[in-house]
């Protein structure tokens, strides 16, 4: 049964959600996360009369002429989310040489920030992440992975809700592996890299369409095969 840890700091109020890690393979979702957003602090009402009231009447009644004073609801917030865990994994592995190995084990780092904010109060700006994993390479092929990207979160102001993404991952292979079916004097596995643009179109509240733009170097980590571009399109129901 596999068990881990994970710990996370966030700075200020996030609501991004991220998928979860898995031993051995990771693969990129599909599933679109949510647009970082600030969320306002909350507010206590008082009765009149009540001594907190009266204060606030009188900072008000100081404030009140100067126009460069602005409450907590004015201001733009970036908040982020930062995360960094492990995961272990007490099962049999094969290694390179097709032995049976006990235990695995993954450790894992991710961040989220929001860099850019066109107004106060919305979530229309530009946000970044950056995600990062490592396991043994004596089990796992493709033993760590790198990860980055950026997004613009309502790029045409008349849809706020579509976003426009661009991200690169960076896989490598494990030093173990590299020679594995790789025929005499060929140079041996190395790492694949990849890149992705797309466009998310919030047709309607519950519907989501992406066209996807993907291009590959290295393919499995290997130089002797032609990159390649792929060409998809993503649909989303949500109920």
């Amino acid at each position: 049964m596999p068990w881990g840890t994970c710990f996370r700091l966030l700075t200020s109020h996030s609501i991004l959600q991220r998928r979860p890690h898995r031993l051995r393979q990771i693969r990129c979702s599909g599933r679109q996360s949510k647009p970082i957003q600030a969320r306002p602090e909350r507010v206590l009402l008082c009765n009149p009369g009540h001594a907190c009231f009266r204060e606030r009447d009188r900072l008000h009644t100081r404030h009140k002429d100067l126009p460069e004073q602005r409450t907590q609801f004015d201001r733009k917030r970036y908040p982020g989310t930062y995360k960094f865990g492990a995961a272990y994994n007490g099962g049999k592995f094969a290694d390179a040489a097709g032995t049976e190995r006990s235990g695995n084990y993954l450790i894992y780092g991710m961040a989220n920030q929001a860099l850019f904010r066109s107004e106060a109060g919305s979530s229309r700006g530009l946000d970044a992440t950056l995600a990062f994993d490592w396991s043994p390479s004596n089990v796992n092929r493709e033993n760590s992975q790198i990860t980055a990207g950026v997004r613009y979160n309502g790029a045409i102001p008349s849809r706020r809700r579509d976003t426009i993404a661009f991200g690169f991952v960076y896989t490598k292979i494990g030093d173990p592996f590299r020679s594995i079916d790789i025929p005499l004097r060929a140079p041996m596995l190395g790492s694949e890299k990849a890149i992705e643009l797309n466009y998310a179109a919030y047709l309607k509240p519950y519907l989501m369409c992406q066209p996807v733009f993907q291009y590959y170097w290295g393919l499995g980590g290997n130089s002797r095969v032609p990159n390649a571009a792929v060409l998809g399109f993503r649909v989303m129901v949500d109920f």
